[in-house]
C-alpha cells in the first residue's frame, strides 16, 4: 500500500530500518541488475499506474528528508518552491525521460547556453546554429562541464558520470538547509528553464525533435531493432553505457568521435575481444559513431 511504501521507503533512507551489518556484504545481497529488478517488478505484477505512484512517492519523502533538515518556516517555504523549481528543470533537460542525466542530456543545456538564453554571464557566447561556438570540441566540454556543474562530478562509483533528481535536488539547494544560500539562485533556475524553453521552441520542428537525445537516435537509427541476442545487447549496452564511457574518455582529454573511441566502447562491450570476432557488430558501432 501507499502507506507501507513510504514507511519501507523512508526507514531506509534514514537507516532506521537498517540493522547493522555482522559480516561483509553478500554481492547476491546488494547488487541487482535492472534486468532483474524489471523482472521482479513483472513478476508481482505491478502495474504502470502503481510504478507512477511509487516514483511520485519517492520524490516526495526525498523532499521531506531535505525539508527535515529546517527549522526556520521562512527557510522551508524558500526550500519548497526551490525544489519545484529545480525538478522542472530536470524534467525538462531528462527528454528520454529516465529519471537522471548524463553526458548527452546536457546538450540541452549547452546548447542552451550558447544561444545565450540560459548561460551565466561569465560563459555567455551569443551563437547561432552553424557558428563555430557550435564545434564539436566546444560542445563536448560545454556538456561536460555542465555535467559537473549540476552534480554529475564524482570519478568513481555507481553514479559517475550521471545525475540522479535527488543529487540535482541537493546541487541546487546547496546550503540553503543551513544558511539560506543554494548553489544556484532562483532567478539561476528561472534563466535556465526560460532558455532551455526557448531552445526547444527554436529547435522542435518535426524532424529535429530528438536534438536533446542524438545519442540515442543514432542507436535506434543504426540498429535494427528487430535484432535479437547480441544486437539487442549492443543496443542496450550503447544506451546505458555508451555515454558514461564517451564522458570518461572527454576528461581523459579524447575527443567525441574517433576511431579510438569505437576501439574503447568495442572493447568494453566484447571483454576484450578483437573486432574481427563479431565483424556485422563492429560495423553497427562504428556506423553508430558516425550517425551521432
Amino acid at each position: 500500500s501507499e502507506a507501507e511504501f513510504t514507511a519501507i521507503f523512508a526507514g531506509w533512507a534514514t537507516g532506521g530500518a537498517v540493522q547493522p551489518a555482522t559480516g561483509p556484504p553478500s554481492p547476491a545481497a546488494v547488487r541487482v541488475s535492472t534486468a532483474q529488478f524489471a523482472g521482479e517488478l513483472l513478476r508481482r505484477g505491478v502495474s504502470d499506474e502503481d510504478l507512477t505512484l511509487f516514483f511520485g512517492l519517492v520524490v516526495n519523502e526525498c523532499n521531506k528528508l531535505l525539508l527535515a533538515r529546517v527549522r526556520a518556516p521562512a527557510t522551508a517555504n524558500s526550500l519548497r518552491m526551490r525544489l519545484a523549481l529545480a525538478e522542472k528543470v530536470f524534467f525538462t533537460i531528462d527528454i528520454l525521460g529516465r529519471g537522471f542525466l548524463t553526458l548527452d542530456d546536457m546538450l540541452a543545456v549547452a546548447v542552451a547556453e550558447r544561444l545565450g538564453g540560459a548561460a551565466p554571464a561569465r560563459n555567455s557566447h551569443h551563437a547561432t546554429i552553424g557558428s563555430p561556438v557550435f564545434g564539436l570540441a566546444r560542445i563536448a566540454d560545454d556538456c561536460a562541464a555542465a555535467l559537473a556543474r549540476f552534480g554529475g562530478a564524482e570519478r568513481a562509483g555507481l553514479y559517475r558520470g550521471i545525475i540522479t533528481l535527488r543529487r540535482f535536488k541537493e546541487h541546487c539547494v546547496g546550503d540553503l538547509v543551513v544558511d539560506g544560500q543554494g548553489k544556484l539562485s532562483d532567478m539561476d533556475l528561472q534563466r535556465l528553464l526560460v532558455g532551455l524553453s526557448k531552445t526547444q521552441s527554436k529547435l522542435s520542428r518535426p524532424r529535429r525533435r530528438d536534438w536533446g537525445a542524438l545519442w540515442k537516435r543514432a542507436i535506434d537509427l543504426e540498429i535494427p531493432s528487430e535484432g535479437g541476442g547480441p544486437v539487442l545487447s549492443l543496443s542496450r549496452f550503447l544506451s546505458v553505457k555508451g555515454p558514461r564511457i564517451r564522458h570518461e574518455a572527454h576528461l581523459r582529454g579524447a575527443p567525441w568521435a574517433t576511431d579510438a573511441e569505437v576501439r574503447a566502447m568495442w572493447r568494453a562491450f566484447a571483454s576484450g575481444a578483437p573486432p574481427s570476432s563479431k565483424p556485422d557488430l563492429y560495423k553497427m558501432l562504428e556506423r553508430v559513431e558516425a550517425r551521432f
